[in-house]
């Protein structure tokens, strides 16, 4: 999958499953996301800008999936987690999504003139749809603030 971002524009995803997320920034880098799978309302949240807490949270999901931060999300018995690599922005590599403690894709970064490409590379290719839906939405959640939009 890859998530592209523009400077204040929308975080479009694509390669297997297709998202859109609108952002709403506030002040203080706080920020409204809404995303929206096949043009239908899918999944939204609030994120704190200075504490990274997630509230106002609307699942419109077949499946519980709740948002502990910006790094972490429980559906059911599952747990996810982004682990980020702190030098990024030197080497490229983003960082690890493990799904119960088991590293699952690997995510590369590159930076664009007005914005960001994180493309994410499954360890193997049997991500089943529901744990890629799952996984874009923590990843949307944690690159809102990355393309440097506030």
């Amino acid at each position: 999958m890859v998530f592209k971002a523009k400077l204040h524009d929308d975080i479009v995803s694509h390669g297997g499953i297709t998202l859109k997320a609108k952002r709403d920034f506030g002040w203080f880098g706080n920020c409204g996301i809404k995303i929206y799978m096949k043009d239908q309302p899918a999944f939204s949240f609030y994120i704190s800008g200075w504490t990274n807490r997630i509230s106002k949270v609307e699942n419109n999901l077949d499946f519980p999936f709740e948002l502990i931060n910006s790094n972490e999300a429980v559906s059911g018995d599952d747990r996810f987690r982004l682990n980020i690599n702190r030098s990024y922005l030197f080497t490229g590599n983003y960082g690890e999504l493990e799904v119960n403690g088991h590293t699952v894709a690997k995510l590369r970064l590159k930076q664009r003139l007005f914005g960001i490409e994180l493309t994410m590379q499954p360890a193997n290719d049997q991500l089943n749809d529901e744990t890629k839906l799952k996984s874009a939405i923590l990843i949307l959640a944690n690159i809102v603030h990355l393309d440097g939009s506030i």
